[in-house]
């Protein structure tokens, strides 16, 4: 799940020293809930970035767009995706996140704002030859329409298909 922590918001200033958005501090947890029994597998390495609606890891229906995500998707490489993601427009923050065991958690902290009020992230299903897991193509809202944050809620990451092979 996702969550602002309490009194994690600060402002931040432009370059111009306009006030921008307010910041806000949200500590996100990768739980992979496969448990050997019906079925396991591991979650590689991950790549997320916070950013806002201009941006997003990819398009449903549609292949890689050539920014990473086969790598990702059929064989666990997050390097080119994080590279695209560092550099894109509308992206405020993005990183790479180890494995997750069947069983095991992965928490990591983010900061997003009003203006970048988005979370995607995405990572390869490994027991598969280019399946990945992640949220909503367009990311994960993480402030209402009101502008606050959205508070602790779990959301269950879907199976998406890279289309870049046949499924096996």
């Amino acid at each position: 799940g996702c969550g602002a922590r309490d009194g994690s918001r600060r402002s931040a200033s432009s370059a111009s020293g306009a006030t921008a958005a307010t910041v806000t501090r949200f500590e996100v947890t990768i739980e992979n809930v496969s448990d050997g029994e019906a079925f396991s597998s591991p979650i590689s390495p991950a790549v997320y970035a916070v950013h806002d609606s201009r941006a997003s890891l990819f398009t449903p229906g549609w292949a890689d767009r050539g920014e990473g995500l086969e790598q990702l998707a059929a064989e666990g490489n997050t390097s080119a995706l994080a590279a695209t993601l560092s550099l894109g427009t509308g992206v405020s923050e993005s990183g790479e996140l180890s494995a997750t065991p069947p069983g095991a958690v992965t928490t990591f902290t983010i900061e997003a704002s009003t203006n970048t009020p988005l979370l995607s992230l995405a990572a390869m299903l490994v027991q598969s030859n280019d399946l990945f897991l992640a949220g909503d193509a367009a990311g994960i809202q993480l402030f209402d329409s009101a502008g606050a944050p959205i508070p602790e809620r779990t959301i269950a990451l879907e199976l998406w298909d890279a289309g870049t092979e046949a499924n096996e």
